[in-house]
C-alpha cells in the first residue's frame, strides 16, 4: 500500500492541487481530510477490494475507445465474453 500512498501524496505536491483536493474533501466529508488519506488508504482491506470487484463484475461494463488503433480492438461482445 505504500506505493498507493506515494501516488496520492505526489499528486498533492502543488499548492493548487492540495487546495482542489481540500475542497473535494470538504464537499464529500464535510471536513478537510487530507491528513487522513494515508490512514484511510491503510485501512482498506483485501476483502473490501474483493467485494467492490465482485460487484463491478456483476454489471455490464461500458467500453469507450478512441484513437487510431481503436478499430483494432476486439468487438464489444468478444470483450464481454473474455470477462466471463
Amino acid at each position: 500500500m505504500i506505493w498507493k500512498k506515494n501516488r496520492v501524496f505526489t499528486a498533492l505536491e502543488r499548492p493548487d492541487d492540495r487546495l482542489e483536493e481540500a475542497v473535494k474533501s470538504l464537499n464529500i466529508f464535510n471536513a478537510v481530510k487530507l491528513n487522513d488519506y494515508g490512514r484511510l488508504i491503510d485501512s482498506v482491506t483485501s476483502a473490501q477490494i474483493n467485494t467492490v470487484v465482485a460487484n463491478l463484475l456483476k454489471k455490464t461494463p461500458t467500453l469507450v475507445a478512441e484513437g487510431g488503433l481503436a478499430n483494432r480492438l476486439p468487438s464489444y461482445d468478444q470483450i464481454l465474453n473474455q470477462l466471463k
